[in-house]
């Protein structure tokens, strides 16, 4: 048989040539592709040292799980389209691509997600939020797979308009029945990927202070300063303002002095240098000003405004008592008083005539 005669042969209805096309279409196709995929990992992971940004670590990761039996299989229906088959087995073969290529789909899912909670999980948010973390990466995985599931539906023939009305009415039903429920699930899923606040922090939140214990899928745990634990629902917690202590760069502070209406304007003249002087001499404090502000019933009132490079109430509290004490010091040693909240009572007594 000579080589012609060959490649002429009829083998299941097709001639040995396209037989060997369709061959040589998926062994090149399957091939180049994994040429070019050992070649971007090779130098991607050159440049993963060089970059801080995590993308490109995640980019290298969804190239080394790509698999290459997928894309094989995936190949299999463009390539044998030159063949002559029945309309049911180039539906089966077309079935098998799909699959292949969902199932590789599914596989750089399941790698993002998986990146995306190592990633919000780095940033320490304590075992309450890692559980909210995962629960949300199951919901992410659930959806991912109803997906993919509609997708082959419909390459499967099935109507999946008809189905998703069907899912949306349903859906619509449950979700009108646990909303609630939802805004909370959507509060943590803002909390986690926002970062307002993490466990820790303290904060203000709705006129209540405490420190975040734990964010969870449907609440926030804050402890107060009285000791007490707040159960914030996470729709609720986000719906008003969050004042983060924790993230200030410095902390302003501004406190008043009063002393008595009996200073003379000279030591009056000498309070804000005073006031500077004992405020300044702290390495954490920046000094703003210090001014004669007002004139109030029983005190002349001064202003004293200053700035501590650290967010720690602690830090704050020992500062301002030293203050405190080095102001009452200096003002004891210039002779300036103090006022107190006093009352003047003038009683003038009318003169009694006498009897003649």
């Amino acid at each position: 048989m000579s080589w012609n005669e060959f490649l002429s042969y009829r083998w299941l209805g097709n001639p040995v040539e396209r037989w060997l096309l369709a061959a040589a279409v998926i062994i090149v196709t399957t091939t180049v592709l994994w040429a070019l995929q050992q070649l971007a990992i090779r130098r991607l992971s050159k440049l993963i040292s060089r970059t801080r940004t995590d993308f490109d670590d995640l980019l290298v990761d969804l190239l080394g799980r790509t698999r290459v039996s997928l894309i094989f299989f995936a190949a299999l229906s463009p390539a044998t389209s030159i063949l002559a088959f029945r309309a049911d087995l180039h539906d089966a073969l077309r079935i098998v691509s799909v699959i292949a290529l969902l199932l590789q789909i599914a596989i750089w899912g399941n790698a993002f997600i998986v990146f995306w909670m190592e990633r919000y999980g780095r940033r320490g948010d304590g075992g309450a939020g890692a559980t909210a973390l995962s629960t949300l990466a199951v919901i992410a995985r659930i959806a991912l797979g109803a997906l993919l599931i509609l997708f082959l539906l419909d390459n499967l023939g099935v109507d999946v308009t008809a189905l998703i009305a069907g899912l949306g009415i349903g859906g619509l039903i449950v979700a009108l029945a646990l909303q609630n429920m939802v805004a909370d699930m959507l509060g943590a899923l803002t909390i986690l990927v926002e970062k307002p606040f993490v466990v820790g922090n303290f904060i203000d939140a709705q006129g209540m202070m405490g420190t975040v214990e734990g964010v969870g899928l449907r609440a926030t745990r804050i402890r107060t300063l009285s000791g007490d634990e707040l159960i914030f629902p996470n729709r609720k917690l986000l719906e008003g303002t969050i004042r983060n202590y924790t993230r200030m760069a410095e902390r302003r502070i501004d406190f008043r002095l009063g002393v008595t209406y009996g200073t003379p304007p000279a030591k009056l003249e000498r309070i804000p240098v005073i006031a500077r002087a004992a405020v300044a001499q702290h390495p954490l404090v920046r000094f703003d000003r210090a001014h004669f502000r007002t004139l109030r019933d029983w005190s002349l009132e001064f202003d004293v405004i200053y700035f501590i490079a650290s967010a720690d109430f602690a830090v704050y509290a020992d500062i301002q008592q030293q203050i405190n004490l080095e102001l009452m010091r200096r003002f004891a040693a210039e002779g300036i008083e103090f006022a107190f909240p006093t009352q003047v009572v003038e009683v003038k007594q009318a003169g009694m005539r006498g009897e003649e």
